[in-house]
C-alpha cells in the first residue's frame, strides 16, 4: 500500500510541475506573415525579473529598501 501511495504521489507531482514549469520560460512572439511572401522582421519581447538581497545591510540597502524599479531598453542586431 505504501509503495502505491508513493508512486501515485510521484506521478501527481510530476504532472503538477510539468504543467506549471513552462509558464516561467515563455517568450512573446508576434509576427505578421503576409500572403504575398514579402520578407518580414519578427519582434521578440522578453521579460526578466531580478530580486536582489542585501542581507549584509549598508547604505545601498537603505536606499533601495522597499522600492520597485523598471528598466526598459531596446536593442537591434545586424545578424
Amino acid at each position: 500500500m505504501t509503495k502505491r501511495l508513493l508512486l501515485a504521489s510521484a506521478i501527481l507531482s510530476l504532472l503538477v510541475v510539468g504543467t506549471v514549469a513552462p509558464i516561467f520560460a515563455t517568450v512573446d512572439f508576434n509576427a505578421y506573415l503576409p500572403m504575398e511572401g514579402t520578407p518580414i522582421t519578427p519582434e521578440f519581447k522578453f521579460t526578466k525579473n531580478v530580486a536582489i538581497d542585501y542581507s549584509g545591510g549598508g547604505k545601498l540597502k537603505d536606499l533601495l529598501n522597499g522600492k520597485n524599479m523598471t528598466l526598459s531598453f531596446t536593442d537591434t542586431s545586424s545578424e
